[in-house]
């Protein structure tokens, strides 16, 4: 069984025994870090010591690393000098906690009596306050616990626009907004900052990662967009795909067949039994927190088949700059949270999801900002902050590295600004590409074959009911939005 202080950390108002983790002091504040949590020490200009933990890399500039920004600035900086971090990390002082842009790293926060701590393990809280999860998240419908609450009662998570501040000794949630307005770009100069980011991050994380690279790689667009920066950046990679029950045709000849264009290694990594011990595994390390695909693809032993030495470079958050929700959001707040009711069941049912979400409207209302919409303010601090970050939390059992590699404040930021044209022609996907190698897109993206089609078929016969009302939910909504 895997410890659960595996890669996480551990922050704490006063000491803690806490078996497999080493103990520092901050000032007035204890940091326990589990055994291969990467930390970085440094010291900024004034004076100030401070802990980058996790996996951070420059997205602004080749051959160079975090560490050369902590150094270069003072330390009422600290927040502002991770613009154009990308990767999974946090940054600690003796006086407060940045986790990085949408919060992959994880802060679960707990406070009792003037005491507080906070941890990227919710399974680590348990085990040290002795609160038990509730239940755990599900595998189909609303497929991550809706923050601000989480499994633990009484247990919250920082959010994605939010840091801790325990300067005077208590906890204190402030606005971290990182978000800037980038609307007034045009399509070309989105492209091109995106694509500029993107090469400068692979490069850096062969640099400074010790690790060899390995793209997740599907038959899809996104990966599509992290494969071409790294083509782009002439740096050596491989790349990876998993067979899944679901998988679609281009899915198991796509990325083998682009591999073989640009002479890149490429390895199918299949099935293998199912191990239950496995998946209870995976599940207590995670704290029931992720329940989704790579739950089985870590039962089925399949990241078992990728090293120690790798950083897998994986391209999940594009679809900010996409039509995420589009089809049954609201962009009114109003709107938003009756037809977010409508379609997710969980949110009328009085339960935690429901109290849940509702704290969340108020928390949006009371700190609105302009320039992004609502839908894609949700996937950020929701879908990305709640859904993804939970998985990568997740992936830390294995030995590899996981890197999102978009996670980055300022090529979110582009991302967002995107315009409903811009989203519904894919124009950061497509013209990233053509930008960092066109020839990528010779291969179709993820087209359709029969046998994808009776794929749908059998899974709609599976659970005719279920596919049934989704439809007609999904349908009644779009006839909705189409009358207003």
């Amino acid at each position: 069984m895997t410890d659960i202080t595996k890669k996480q950390y551990l922050l704490s108002s006063a000491p803690i025994a806490i078996d497999g983790m080493t103990q520092r002091r901050l000032g007035r504040v204890y940091l326990y870090t589990g055994e291969k949590l990467n930390i970085a020490e440094c010291k900024t200009l004034d004076g100030v010591e401070v802990l980058v933990i996790g996996n951070a890399f420059c997205a602004d500039k080749r051959d160079k690393c975090v560490k050369a920004d902590v150094e270069a600035c003072n330390g009422k900086d600290l927040l502002t000098i991770t613009r154009f971090w990308t990767g999974r990390w946090a940054i600690i002082t003796e006086d407060m906690l940045s986790l990085d842009a949408t919060g992959l790293m994880g802060g679960f926060y707990f406070e009792d009596d003037g005491k507080w701590l906070v941890s990227s393990s919710l399974a680590l809280v348990s085990k040290v306050t002795g609160k038990e999860t509730i239940g755990r998240v599900r595998r189909e419908g609303l497929t991550w616990q809706m923050l601000p609450q989480t499994l633990i009662s009484g247990v919250r998570a920082i959010g994605c626009f939010q840091y801790a501040d325990f300067s005077n000794g208590t906890f204190r949630l402030c606005p971290k907004v990182w978000l800037t307005d980038k609307r007034e770009l045009d399509t070309e100069q989105k492209c091109r900052a995106v694509a500029e980011m993107l090469v400068n991050s692979v490069g850096n994380i062969h640099k400074y990662s010790g690790k060899k690279l390995m793209i997740a790689l599907t038959g899809g667009k996104d990966s599509r967009v992290a494969f071409s920066a790294l083509l782009k950046s002439s740096v050596p990679f491989s790349a990876y795909t998993a067979e899944h029950e679901n998988i679609s045709s281009a899915d198991k000849s796509v990325p083998r067949k682009l591999c073989e264009i640009f002479g890149v290694e490429h390895k199918y990594i299949r099935k293998k039994q199912f191990s239950k011990s496995k998946y209870d595994e995976y599940l207590a390390f995670c704290g029931s927190n992720s329940n989704g695909a790579d739950a089985n693809f870590y039962a089925c032993g399949q990241f078992d088949e990728i090293d120690a030495n790798k950083v897998v470079i994986r391209s999940g958050i594009f679809e900010l700059g996409q039509t995420f929700a589009r089809g049954y959001l609201s962009s009114d707040i109003d709107g938003f949270v009756k037809d977010a009711k409508k379609f997710y069941g969980e949110l009328s049912d009085g339960g935690v999801q429901e109290k849940s979400f509702n704290e969340y409207i108020d928390y949006v209302k009371q700190n609105p900002i302009d320039y992004i919409d609502l839908r894609d303010r949700f996937y950020l601090e929701q879908r990305v902050g709640g859904w993804v970050s939970a998985i990568e939390q997740s992936l830390d059992i294995n030995e590899f590295t996981s890197i999102q590699i978009a996670n980055c404040e300022e090529m979110l930021s582009v991302l967002s600004a995107c315009n409903e044209k811009e989203r519904s022609e894919l124009a950061l996907s497509y013209g990233v590409i053509r930008k960092l190698e066109p020839r990528a897109l010779d291969l179709p993206i993820n087209k359709r074959t029969f046998s994808d089609r009776l794929g749908d078929l059998i899974s709609v016969l599976k659970d005719p009911a279920g596919k049934a009302k989704r439809f007609v939910q999904k349908l009644s909504r779009l006839t909705e939005r189409k009358r207003k």
